[in-house]
C-alpha cells in the first residue's frame, strides 16, 4: 500500500512497523550462513507478523486492497507451484524455492 494513501498516524505506525522488521531481520542475519533454512523461515514469519500489524491500523477500505494484493499473490504462488512440479522438482526443492522468494 503506497505511503502516500496512508493517514499521518497510520504513517507514524508504518515507520515503528518498519523499524521493528528490520530489527527483526537483522537479529536473524547470522542464520543466512549457519542455518539457511532457518533463516528463510523465520524471515517469513516476520513477513507475515508485519502484514498483520499493518493490517490492524488500516481501514474496511485499505484492508480490501490489501485482501486482493493478497489473493493475487496466492494466485501467482499456485502458479509457481505448478510451474515447479511441471518442470520435475521434489517437494522440498519446491518448498526451498518458495521460501526464498518471501
Amino acid at each position: 500500500m503506497p505511503l502516500a494513501n496512508l493517514t499521518q498516524e497510520q504513517q507514524a505506525a508504518m515507520y515503528d512497523i518498519e523499524e521493528r522488521r528490520e530489527r527483526n531481520l537483522a537479529e536473524i542475519a547470522s542464520l543466512e550462513q549457519s542455518d539457511y533454512r532457518q533463516f528463510l523461515m523465520k524471515r517469513k514469519n516476520i513477513r507475515v507478523q508485519t502484514e498483520g500489524s499493518i493490517r490492524r491500523f488500516l481501514t474496511p477500505e485499505q484492508r480490501k486492497i490489501q485482501d486482493e494484493a493478497k489473493v493475487a499473490e496466492r494466485i501467482a504462488m499456485s502458479d509457481l507451484i505448478k510451474q515447479y512440479q511441471q518442470e520435475g522438482k521434489s517437494k522440498e526443492e519446491i518448498e526451498m524455492l518458495l521460501l526464498e522468494r518471501g
